[in-house]
């Protein structure tokens, strides 16, 4: 089987769903493939609880879409914070992170999300990566993409395809 995308986002932990929702909404036809069952990673079936790094204790310096999640898990009282521009970490409820992820993605009409796949392999043309092959549901997937993003958390698309890295 062979699929085409614009973007291809390797790893739907947070990072991923963002780049992958930022594509969608953006006008790319965008994948965002996930080894787990869900989307969000360490946000959700990492169970983390704890968000940290919106500020620096004295302003606000994250905004974008990672806000918007924030305030959609605000929203829905799955959020405790007591002073939003000021607090460095946010501890939430990861169950109901899973949903918003979902809900987000479903929403996007250019974003397709396939979880529950594992990422074998990556396809090149000299030193440009031009796709992945994954399995999924049993089947190989040869997936080619204008652009591919690793979201792995552990450099696995960019050391699968010898880009040089150090363990540490």
């Amino acid at each position: 089987i062979k699929r085409e995308f614009d973007v291809v986002v390797c790893g739907g932990g947070t990072a991923g769903c963002i780049a992958g929702l930022a594509a969608a909404r953006n006008g790319a036809k965008t994948l965002i493939v996930e080894k787990n069952r869900c989307l969000g990673g360490q946000f959700t079936s990492g169970m983390q609880g704890a968000w940290v790094g919106f500020s620096d204790k004295l302003k606000r310096c994250v905004g974008g879409m990672t806000w918007e999640l924030r305030n959609i898990l605000k929203g829905m009282g799955a959020i405790v914070d007591k002073d939003p521009d000021m607090d460095v970490c946010y501890l939430y409820d990861t169950e109901v992170a899973k949903v918003v992820l979902d809900d987000l993605a479903a929403k996007e009409p250019n974003l397709t999300t396939y979880l529950n796949t594992q990422i074998i392999d990556v396809l090149q043309d000299g030193d440009t990566v031009t796709g992945i092959v994954v399995v999924s549901e049993m089947q190989l997937v040869e997936i080619n993409a204008k652009i591919v993003i690793d979201c792995t958390g552990d450099g696995d698309v960019a050391a699968s395809a010898g880009v040089p890295f150090c363990k540490g």
